[in-house]
């Protein structure tokens, strides 16, 4: 509860739960190969990634959607003609999944997944777009 001392920061509880940053650590995430560069980069994707598509935006229609186990959510979303299903594997094994229509985009490998099965890794995720047809 240090902070209450800083008057910037009295009023804001979320420096409650951080600790002091390592600006050594952090620097890592410029260097190619690290556990830092590899999550910092990862995170970035995904941020350009909800930055580029209408289905991410708040009024996008949001429900969930059968992941077929129960370690498996999944989540539809759409906002005009863009259709994004989201997968993810809270197992620890890998998942099948069954995606029916047109072909999706994997958006994190820009893979294109047909209809039928495709697997989700164990404590993976995928984001497949489909854009509806006029």
């Amino acid at each position: 509860y240090s902070y209450h001392g800083v008057p910037l920061k009295r009023e804001d509880s979320r420096y409650l739960h951080r600790g002091r940053r390592s600006w050594e650590e952090t620097a890592l995430r410029l260097k190619k190969g690290t556990r830092q560069e590899q999550i910092f980069s990862g995170l970035r994707k995904l941020e350009v990634l909800r930055s580029s598509y209408e289905v991410f935006l708040d009024e996008a229609d949001c429900r969930t959607v059968n992941g077929g186990k129960d370690s498996v959510l999944g989540i539809r979303r759409e906002y005009g003609k863009e259709v994004l299903y989201a997968f993810f594997n809270f197992g620890n094994l890998d998942e099948k999944v069954r995606l029916d229509g047109d072909a999706f985009r994997n958006l994190m490998t820009d893979e294109v997944i047909e209809a039928g099965e495709t697997a989700v890794g164990a404590g993976d995720f995928l984001w497949l777009l489909r854009t509806e047809k006029e």
